[in-house]
């Protein structure tokens, strides 16, 4: 099954060099079935995490049509595109790390993730509009 937002995406990081990675579900699919997973509805790409990539990223994603989705918390650790022709285009940022007792460098990202029903709640109705969970029909009617 061939994505445009994956093969856009790939040409785009390339073209402006910036160092990415194919991480979590994309990376499984290519992985396990060479190909992306045909039910997982994103592209997920890593990048390190600085002022320059995400400045760089938010203006060459716009100018090649993808519009970045609006989120209730927006600093959750990535950024996420949408554009007609493929699955949204998640852009995880990762922190480069040092740990001083083995002398290795590793990364890490964070990521947003509601703990507790208030949380959940919340999540929901803000992304109401999208919210595909378990009682997707109550939020999306009662919340606009």
């Amino acid at each position: 099954m061939r994505d445009e937002n994956f093969l856009d995406t790939i040409l785009i990081l390339n073209k402006n060099k910036v160092d990415y990675w194919v991480c979590h579900g994309t990376l499984l699919g290519l992985i396990r079935e060479g190909k992306l997973i045909e039910w997982d509805n994103d592209i997920d790409i890593g990048v390190l995490k600085n002022k320059k990539n995400i400045k760089l990223i938010n203006q060459i994603f716009k100018k090649k049509g993808f519009k970045r989705k609006k989120k209730f918390f927006s600093d959750d650790g990535l950024l996420t595109f949408t554009r007609e022709g493929g699955r949204e285009v998640d852009i995880n940022f990762y922190e480069l790390f040092l740990n001083k007792k083995v002398n290795k460098k590793f990364v890490i990202c964070k990521w947003y993730v509601p703990k507790n029903i208030f949380c959940k709640i919340v999540d929901a109705i803000s992304n109401a509009s999208s919210y595909d969970g378990k009682f997707k029909h109550i939020i999306r009617n009662i919340f606009f």
